[in-house]
């Protein structure tokens, strides 16, 4: 008898900072789409973000793991900071399937992520190597933005899923590095060992670009 294909989420972002509202999406796609695992990725620069200015990819990456612990079915991948320059999803896609040849990859991102689908670096293959889906979140009209994807790029808004999530905290890495910067507490935003690591490597002091 074949086994079946694991389940492979990836979960992608700046993650700058991870926030308990990353964590709790990731929780909640794992089970609602019946994955396996969820290999979380922070990017080492995003191409449609060049500009913004983030804490290093090596503290972004390190917050993760802290974040994560041992939490059963969820790992950190540093495909994308060891890579270095900018962070191109087809190719973390591609490295991943060759990686876990026979898994069944589904891509997660935020619905942010709806303006812009249409001018991802061979978003054509991306489409080919894993299942799209964009998780709503609170400050987002996602049905509005999934309908204008469709309509302005047909071949991939019609491809890409749109879930909708139910257990949701308002939480943002914005708010979150302005807090910081501002000397207020963060306490219960982030996870204990992510704000010790932000105090003890003095991260977010001056205010930063806006980036989710």
């Amino acid at each position: 008898m074949k086994q079946k294909a694991e389940q492979l989420g990836v979960f992608g972002g700046t993650f700058n900072p991870v926030h308990h509202g990353h964590l709790i999406l990731a929780r909640e796609a794992m089970e609602r789409l019946g994955l396996d695992r969820v290999i979380l990725v922070p990017n080492f620069c995003s191409p449609l973000r060049e500009g913004e200015v983030l804490a290093p990819a090596e503290d972004r990456l390190e917050m993760l793991r802290l974040a994560l612990g041992d939490e059963p079915g969820m790992e950190v991948s540093d495909l994308e900071v060891r890579r270095g320059g900018s962070s191109y999803t087809v190719e973390t896609l591609e490295d991943l399937k060759q990686a876990h040849p026979d898994a069944s990859l589904t891509f997660l991102c935020g619905a942010d992520s709806l303006t812009t689908l249409d001018r991802w670096v061979r978003i054509e293959r991306i489409l080919e190597l894993a299942r799209v889906c964009v998780l709503a979140r609170p400050g987002t009209e996602a049905e509005a933005a999934h309908a204008d994807l469709i309509r302005r790029a047909p071949g991939v808004g019609a491809k890409v899923e749109r879930l909708a999530m139910t257990r949701m905290i308002d939480l943002s890495a914005t708010e979150i590095r302005e807090r910081v910067a501002a000397g207020r507490s963060i306490r219960w935003m982030v996870p204990e060992a992510v704000e010790a690591h932000i105090r003890s490597e003095s991260l977010y002091l001056q205010s930063l670009n806006a980036n989710p």
